[in-house]
């Protein structure tokens, strides 16, 4: 009987001289050089074949009725599909001297754990991103030979589409475009950037996510947008689609082919301008299109940026607050950014973000926790910048009552840059207030100074410091 198998051929190019003496004119020929040593052969048997910078090798399990081992392939009931699996296999760059090539199948390796049974994979068309479809599941994968990682999925299909199942798929300029029976979606990924850090093996730094978005469906009710996100209410186009298939751009539009004939799907939305462009790189055109996205999405968009692994690119909206300004500089370690933020704000505006106050006054409507201020003090010295946070530990100390506690954090993470300034300023955070009303007697304004509720503070005035 025959034995399912993955039988490897390489093209060796041909010989010019001896090509002129055969008379052949074919510019390569097809070389043996083994059969793919499976993961699971005996039990499982090769059934599907995706080509590409990594294989994949997709099989379905044997079924062992009356002990029968062998496989035939015209007999769908020998398969159990629900026992189907794929493994990719990888293999060592082979070298070639004079035409001949020098590596074999016992260089192929699988790489990582089983997954699935596909529906379709597909490259991108420089080998580095793979798209591998199983049911209504998306799973992006980068290929850093020797390296193969899952960088995200995504959900194939609109959400009230039924059995959604992939026909046609293609990478065009970075962005990944496929097709339901009945709608047309594109996957953002981001900018692929090599990571420099080993020039001897320079691998594809993954620093985005991956989103989904529909671009057309019969139906109206999906909402345009990054999923983290619902401000986008931009609508998809309304297409009646009947089996479409990817082709290519064609003047700012994605044209595909379905059985009624061509249809073009426009890309004049911002947010799926500014997704491609980004994924292909071309970050100072996607900025073009920033001015039109109204500022009230601007939050959303900055998500949106974020997620494509370009954050810096979100400094640059208008419409982003305060908080997210902060919150971006110390996620991602804009130091410069945030100082000119201290410097044209202020403290005040800081403390302002998320209410954060200190009533010394009355402990029982204090907040508890750390402040606006400690995180970003605490950011700033880790970045060297220990001047910045003693003039922001002063300027709390002169702003309000409520701001002392917050200068004395920040004087206390001072105490392991400079001990003897960082003392001076933990004796003026734990000083007591003077009192103006001379008719209060010395043991009432004891009792209602601001710092006899803060226990650290009196402990700290009447035990630890000269």
């Amino acid at each position: 009987n025959f034995q399912p198998r993955v039988e490897l051929k390489v093209l060796v190019a041909t010989d010019a001289k001896a090509a002129a003496i055969s008379g052949s004119f074919a510019a390569a020929t097809a070389t043996i050089i083994g059969d793919l040593s499976l993961r699971g052969q005996g039990r499982h048997t090769p059934t599907k074949l995706f080509g590409g910078p990594v294989l994949c090798v997709a099989s379905l399990a044997i079924n062992n009725d009356n002990n029968n081992q062998t496989c035939n392939l015209d007999n769908n009931k020998s398969f159990q599909s629900s026992d189907g699996m794929a493994y990719f296999y990888s293999h060592t760059p082979y070298s070639s001297d004079g035409g001949t090539y020098k590596g074999s199948s016992s260089s192929f390796t699988s790489v990582g754990p089983p997954l699935p049974y596909p529906d379709l994979v597909t490259w991108d068309d420089d080998g580095r991103v793979c798209a591998l479809f199983v049911g209504r599941r998306i799973a992006i994968y980068v290929c850093n030979p020797p390296d193969f990682t899952l960088a995200g999925t995504a959900l194939l299909g609109a959400s009230n589409e039924v059995d959604a199942t992939v026909l046609s798929a293609k990478f065009l300029h970075g962005t990944l475009f496929c097709c339901t029976r009945s709608t047309v979606q594109c996957v953002f990924l981001g900018d692929m950037k090599m990571d420099d850090t080993d020039s001897s093996n320079q691998h594809i730094a993954i620093n985005f996510e991956v989103d989904g978005q529909i671009l057309a469906s019969p139906s109206l009710s999906l909402s345009f947008g990054v999923e983290q996100s619902s401000s986008f209410e931009k609508r998809h186009a309304s297409l009646i689609l009947n089996h479409p298939s990817i082709i290519a751009y064609f003047h700012g539009s994605l044209l595909i082919s379905t059985v009624s004939g061509l249809k073009a799907i426009s890309l004049s939305n911002p947010l799926v301008r500014i997704g491609t462009l980004l994924s292909a790189g071309f970050h100072e055109r996607a900025k073009q299109w920033f001015h039109s996205v109204p500022r009230i999405h601007h939050e959303s968009l900055a998500i949106f940026l974020e997620r494509r692994g370009v954050p810096d690119m979100a400094l640059q909206l208008p419409g982003l607050s305060l908080e997210t300004l902060v919150d971006f500089c110390l996620r991602f370690g804009f130091t410069d950014f945030l100082e000119n933020l201290i410097e044209t704000h202020g403290i005040d505006a800081l403390r302002r973000i998320d209410g954060y106050h200190y009533d010394l006054d009355n402990s029982s409507n204090s907040t508890h926790g750390y402040g606006i201020l400690v995180s970003i003090g605490t950011y700033l010295l880790s970045q060297g910048k220990a001047e910045l946070v003693r003039r922001i530990t002063t300027e709390c100390m002169a702003s309000d009552e409520g701001s002392k506690r917050e200068a004395f954090l920040l004087a206390g993470l001072l105490l392991a840059v400079d001990r003897s300034d960082a003392k001076r300023l933990v004796k003026r955070a734990v000083a007591r207030r003077p009192v103006n009303n001379l008719n209060v007697s010395e043991e009432y304004s004891e009792s209602r100074t601001p710092h006899s509720s803060w226990s650290i503070g009196t402990y700290v005035r009447n035990n630890l410091l000269d």
